[in-house]
């Protein structure tokens, strides 16, 4: 039987590994006009690199925010069972609730983000 730490840990990893690969999913929605004049394929792959790995550290950090704002929410709405389990469960539910959600808007703004920088640098993102 598995321990009701053990429960939270596992669903808790479970709904982060989820938020990192839509984050990481996302990486593909980027549509660059490559046909400019002067593109260069290598300048292109640092710059996409350097933007993507801003924006995916400022997802990650939100979306364990929120993750833990839900597993407190889920504990206090079921801790008043009066158990443990409620109490424990409740957090696991509230924290791949709330932590699924994040992920969702996360991968929004990271796209958002993700073109922005890239304008930024000059490109014409699509």
């Amino acid at each position: 039987m598995l321990k009701p730490i053990s429960v939270i840990r596992r669903a808790y990893k479970e709904s982060l590994i989820f938020s990192l690969v839509a984050v990481l999913g996302a990486c593909a929605a980027q549509n660059v006009v490559r046909s400019a004049p002067g593109f260069d394929q290598t300048v292109y792959n640092s710059d996409l690199n350097t933007c993507q790995g801003s924006a995916a550290a400022d997802g990650t950090a939100d979306t364990i925010y929120k993750g833990l704002l839900g597993a407190a929410m889920g504990a206090v709405l079921f801790g008043r069972t009066g158990n443990i389990y409620g109490l424990v469960g409740g957090a696991a539910l509230g924290a791949v609730t709330a932590a699924g959600i994040a992920a969702v808007e996360t991968v929004r703004a990271y796209n958002d983000e993700v073109a922005q920088c890239l304008r930024a640098k000059g490109y014409r993102v699509t």
